[in-house]
């Protein structure tokens, strides 16, 4: 009984070090516990992203961070930014000629600010997404884009967390 708990304790040890330098939640900045979320700024000319990209990131938030999503007024940290591009681009045709096969790619920047003190906690220039769909397989634009916005604000929030 005894080698197992000295096995169970080597093996412990030997997968510490995967760790280090990994930070969880409980590295976000202690004092923020409440973030506003308002529409980031739309470079483009696709109406509409700012606001998919808002639900997305609050969506993301609420289900994976702890930070509670308030009005600026009663925030601790406001998550502002822009969505500097969103391209479309062709990567198939059928043999009749017909576009079969898209690229989505979502560009945006951000950062997160504490907001009794003006100081950024995070900031990025550009965090990018890209992903395809298949017009073959009935998917649309309408819900690769609704994908691309999720996947962007799973990366937004990822970084503020964890630092990628």
């Amino acid at each position: 009984m005894r080698w197992r708990a000295k096995a169970g304790l080597l093996a412990l040890l030997a997968l510490l070090p995967g760790c280090w330098g990994y930070r969880t939640l409980g590295d976000t900045p202690g004092r923020i516990r409440s973030a506003a979320v308002p529409p980031f700024q739309n470079r483009t000319l696709y109406t509409g992203l700012e606001f998919e990209l808002q639900d997305a990131l609050v969506k993301e938030l609420q289900a994976k961070s702890g930070i509670g999503v308030v009005g600026e007024a009663q925030a601790d940290a406001l998550l502002q930014g822009r969505v500097v591009d969103f391209g479309r681009s062709v990567i198939k045709q059928a043999p009749d000629g017909r576009d079969v096969e898209f690229q989505i790619t979502v560009t945006a920047a951000f950062s997160l600010q504490e907001r009794h003190t003006g100081k950024v906690l995070v900031e990025r220039d550009a965090v990018s997404v890209s992903g395809t769909y298949l017009l073959t397989r009935g998917e649309s634009e309408t819900t690769a884009r609704a994908r691309a916005l999720s996947d962007l604000a799973e990366r937004i929030v990822s970084v503020i967390l964890y630092g990628w």
